[in-house]
């Protein structure tokens, strides 16, 4: 019996890697997808049968990439995991097209794209499903992350509109919403050591439950909406924020 497939975008580090990683432990066959060539070669060694696929998510021809990797490979993954995603400040009142367009295509834009071109690879039946990465920012957003909060928002709200949409197919649609996360998307490796453990402490300190979080935990609330672990859920929002955002 061939192995169960999961395509997961964003897979080369920080949450992406380490839901691969689960994964792979409960003998799936991940299908990695990132533009970080290096990042992603590594990770795919470390995961015997896995399948690497170089993409960057800013090209606006993403899902028929994707869609002729699968045809000419026959793979038919049984979920997809949407978790790639860029974070980026600005000022309250700035109005900068490019970063707009940019956080849009990444964040959200792309996830459509993707979603719609694998989705008929996918089978009608009730193992199937998506689970959309957004962020707590997409429900209750900050201005100095206005772009990335707005795309945030609407991946939540697409993910309700697929859950709906699907539902009669027997395919499931959820969304994680993290809060801070030590992973590579907050850029404190660009760092000095001394300004990164600054940094997360002052992290840590903002969290009612006194730390961030770590990419694994969050992996397990991606794993259990994607799995038959919550056979009964569709179009629901999991939040995974050690409290923040109360």
């Amino acid at each position: 019996m061939s192995q169960k497939q999961v395509l997961i975008t964003g897979a080369s580090s920080g949450i992406g890697l380490a839901t691969a990683q689960l994964f792979y432990q409960h003998g799936w066959q991940p299908l990695l997808l990132s533009r970080a060539s290096n990042r992603l070669n590594e990770a795919q060694a470390t995961m015997k049968g896995s399948l690497a696929i170089g993409i960057d998510l800013h090209d606006s021809n993403v899902g028929e990439q994707v869609s002729e990797h699968l045809r000419k490979q026959s793979l038919t993954p049984l979920i997809i995991i949407n978790n790639a995603g860029i974070y980026a400040q600005h000022a309250a009142d700035e109005i900068n097209p490019s970063l707009w367009h940019e956080q849009f295509q990444i964040n959200f834009f792309s996830a459509v794209e993707l979603t719609n071109a694998v989705l008929p690879f996918l089978p009608n039946h009730q193992g199937a499903s998506i689970v959309n990465v957004s962020s707590t920012l997409g429900l209750r957003p900050v201005a100095s992350a206005a772009a990335y909060s707005a795309a945030k928002a609407a991946l939540i709200n697409w993910t309700q509109s697929l859950a709906l949409q699907l539902a009669p197919r027997g395919v499931r649609a959820n969304v994680v919403c993290p809060g801070i996360v030590q992973t590579p998307i907050h850029r404190a490796e660009t760092q000095s050591i001394d300004e990164q453990s600054l940094f997360w402490k002052k992290m840590d300190k903002a969290q009612p439950l006194a730390r961030v979080g770590q990419a694994p935990e969050i992996a397990n609330a991606i794993f259990f909406l994607a799995t038959n672990q919550s056979a009964w859920t569709t179009g629901s929002t999991l939040v995974v924020d050690g409290g923040i955002n109360l």
